[in-house]
């Protein structure tokens, strides 16, 4: 379990870290169409190669080890994460980069003050909801020899341990909720500045932007 969370978790940064830079160049409202169009293109492109394929693609040149997992949930990690991280970005207001650009800020100024500032929660939450759908994904590629939990269930199906079977299942089960709450209370505190339980204290924070509430 633990081989398939850290998978899960450098896969999660590799795309994070890969689809950011590209998330801006694709948005509308940074760069002209020759620009976003192929970049926007590319991210549709690896959200249709799932991580099975990737796997096997680039077996040929790393082998079959939990970093062949990784590194395949990190490529289709980019897909999703640009594509609804660009979308984010050009959903944000105008006014602070106008505000921005009318002092004489620099265009990388002016990325980092007036737009980064905007949609920052949002994309550190879908960073975060990433990172839960790729535990599962880990767990999925070790099926194949990736490493983790998934090649410890297949190993013992093969030699049909089925009290062993059972115990990684319910292992898998308790650790995917156990993220998933983890992950869920993190992107509450993100996005509206608040814990969970602080919900409802009376302390006004930061609102919850329209595109996550839908």
């Amino acid at each position: 379990t633990v081989a398939s969370i850290q998978m899960a978790w450098v896969g999660t940064v590799l795309g994070a870290v890969l689809s950011l830079p590209l998330a801006f160049l694709a948005a509308r409202n940074v760069t002209p169409a020759w620009i976003r169009y192929p970049i926007q293109f590319l991210f549709d492109v690896i959200r249709a190669i799932p991580e099975l394929i990737l796997v096997i693609a680039i077996l040929a040149v790393t082998g079959l080890t939990p970093f062949t997992g990784a590194l395949a949930i990190g490529i289709h990690s980019i897909g999703t994460l640009g594509k609804l991280s660009f979308e984010a970005i050009e959903a944000i207001e105008a006014g602070p980069i106008e505000a921005a650009r009318s002092t004489g800020a620099t265009r990388g100024q002016i990325m980092r003050w007036g737009m980064w500032t905007q949609v920052q929660p949002e994309i550190l939450s879908i960073w975060l909801y990433r990172f839960e759908v790729n535990v599962r994904a880990g767990a999925v590629l070790g099926l194949i020899g990736a490493g983790g939990v998934g090649q410890m269930l297949i190993e013992n199906i093969r030699y049909r341990r089925w009290e062993v079977i059972g115990v990684l299942l319910i292992v898998v089960i308790v650790t995917t909720i156990l993220i998933d709450l983890a992950s869920g209370t993190v992107r509450t505190k993100i996005i509206s500045g608040r814990w969970p339980w602080q919900q409802g204290a009376g302390r006004s924070g930061p609102t919850i932007p329209r595109e996550v509430a839908a």
